[in-house]
């Protein structure tokens, strides 16, 4: 009965805690509510954590599967499915009241924090397709202004043949041109709403060479080149990693059970001898 008391009782505080991740107009809360005071508690955090999912949501560019009002629903869903999971496992060990209580708590803290892994997970895989894509991307926008078109017509040329992420952030900043944006400033919000440094020192150095009126064929070609080369030393550095991964079972388990296999007979023969 004291597991069940517990239970109910934790119930409307989670309530309150779920209603406060995923609320996001602007707070009417009064100071008659009895919630008031863990609402003013928790407002500064809330602001932190909503602060970091803006900014991850906005790594994503217009590419991303996601808004931030879709991501918290989600990241309640989330931690209901975790907090229910918690109030069954309550109900089958039958711990002490204290410990019911923080299980629900860290079951609930669990499921919001899964969630909010998975973004960065997410924003991690965008990211790593975007620095794959780039030095071909980077390499076809220096070939066609160098064949003599215009960067815009480069654009152009690149988003009507191409896909994936970094296109689809070239065709908004088209788009943005399209709607009476200059190219730089257009340019410069991919490079600040980006997380890969490769690209947003392409189109800093994009931006620099169009601002200052130099020659961009130029500048094109020998960005593409240093992206070529950060992308062949980034796959030195991951290959130099995966080797070393590979020689951890290989030390601890295949070498182990090899000079197992190679020493048990002697073993054996030992143990049978002195026997």
């Amino acid at each position: 009965m004291r597991e069940t008391g517990v239970v109910l009782l934790t119930i409307p505080f989670l309530a309150v805690v779920l209603y406060w991740l995923s609320h996001q107009e602007k707070s009417s809360w009064s100071f008659g509510n009895p919630y008031s005071i863990v609402h003013r508690a928790l407002t500064p955090a809330r602001s932190r954590l909503d602060q970091s999912v803006a900014s991850r949501i906005a790594r994503m560019g217009v590419s991303s599967p996601i808004t931030q009002s879709q991501y918290r629903r989600e990241q309640l869903r989330w931690t209901s499915t975790a907090a229910i999971i918690g109030v069954l496992v309550v109900i089958w060990i039958h711990p002490s009241p204290m410990r019911s209580l923080l299980l629900l708590i860290l079951s609930a803290v669990a499921g919001a924090a899964f969630r909010d892994h998975q973004l960065t997970i997410e924003v991690r895989r965008h990211e790593t397709r975007i620095a794959t894509n780039f030095p071909q991307v980077a390499e076809l926008l220096a070939l066609a202004v160098s064949a003599g078109e215009s960067p815009i017509a480069a654009l152009d040329r690149l988003v009507t043949r191409g896909e994936g992420p970094l296109i689809a952030e070239f065709d908004s900043a088209i788009n943005l041109m399209k709607a009476g944006v200059p190219l730089v400033v257009a340019l410069d919000e991919i490079a600040r709403a980006s997380g890969v440094a490769a690209l947003r020192r392409f189109i800093d150095g994009v931006v620099v060479t169009l601002e200052r009126g130099t020659p961009i064929a130029e500048t094109l070609r020998m960005q593409a080149n240093d992206v070529r080369e950060e992308r062949r030393r980034a796959l030195l550095e991951a290959s130099g990693r995966a080797e070393i991964a590979m020689m951890i079972p290989i030390v601890f388990l295949i070498m182990p059970i090899t000079v197992l296999f190679a020493l048990w007979p002697s073993i054996t023969t030992l143990s049978s001898m002195t026997y």
